[in-house]
């Protein structure tokens, strides 16, 4: 497998974001005909989690160690010839991808994915932790433009749950990239709302959808896939690059270094990865 280090730039960059929104469109889903419901193996309940991060860009999965910065490719994708547009985890680590086609389950060993349904799915995608939207179960949601919605695993069917807007955090956003929700923790969301200054983190309530609080500005855009772990937030962005967001949107970039063989490469040779999400556990640890 081949290895991608990441070393740390200690250069700071605040947390941003822009006044761009676009409307909602309805999510529609149509279950395949040769598609039944499966069971599930959810694995021992007590069991931890595992130290992973992970990403995607269109045609490939990765995993991303939050502890190391290490990358490392899983394998390409095999969706149909479909490219992968986001991904979301489950507190039994499923994990789950949305294409530009369908809702799908995804094997974390060889990147083949499974049909649920068919239709277009929100583009920022997360699981909320059991207790917050159903009283036992973990719960897939997505921001289909400013709607909130639930959306059921098993047959692809979306509900409305809430919106972003109006909100407590003190402006009118719209959802740019991802969302994270860690049992125990806070929501975040990458989104738009800043004129001309990129990508803004939120706090989210995960209840309603609604943003709590606008938490800073990292004058970077496209952050298209989020994560976290142990209190950290990291952000996957469209130009190949993977950032720490602190607690107040201050944002430290992390640039990758290819290793090969023990052969370390310029920090700028990844420059051709476009992440297009992320995903983790809700059962990471939350501090």
């Amino acid at each position: 497998m081949r290895l991608i280090s990441l070393s740390l730039v200690l250069a700071a960059f605040s947390a941003c974001g822009g006044d761009d929104t676009a409307a909602p469109s309805d999510a529609a889903s149509e279950a395949p005909d040769d598609v039944t419901d499966a069971p599930v193996d959810t694995g021992p309940a007590d069991a931890a989690p595992e130290a992973v991060l992970y990403a995607s860009t269109a045609t490939a999965l990765y995993r991303f160690d939050p502890v190391t910065f290490d990358l490392a490719k899983v394998a390409d994708f095999d969706c149909g010839g479909v490219d992968v547009l986001n991904l979301a985890e489950d507190g039994n680590e499923q994990l789950f991808a949305t294409t530009t086609e369908s809702l799908v389950r995804v094997d974390k060993v060889t990147a083949k994915c499974t049909p649920i349904a068919k239709g277009q799915f929100p583009r920022a995608l997360g699981f909320v932790p059991a207790g917050v939207l159903d009283p036992l179960e973990d719960v897939l949601v997505g921001y289909n433009g400013e709607q909130y919605l639930r959306i059921d695993v098993k047959t692809g069917q979306t509900t409305f749950v809430g919106a972003l807007d109006p909100n407590d955090a003190g402006g009118s956003f719209t959802p740019s990239g991802d969302l994270v929700s860690i049992a125990g923790g806070k929501t975040y969301l990458t989104a738009l709302g800043d004129p001309n200054s990129g990508d803004v983190l939120l706090e989210i309530n995960p209840v309603t959808g609604h943003a709590n609080k606008r938490l800073g500005a990292c004058a970077r855009s496209g952050l298209v896939g989020v994560a976290a772990w142990a209190g950290v937030v990291f952000a996957f962005s469209t130009d190949g690059h993977v950032y720490r967001l602190g607690k107040t949107g201050l944002a430290t970039q992390l640039f990758p270094a290819i290793s090969d063989a023990g052969v370390d490469a310029s920090p700028d040779a990844s420059a051709g990865l476009s992440f297009t999400g992320a995903a983790v556990t809700t059962r990471a640890p939350a501090q």
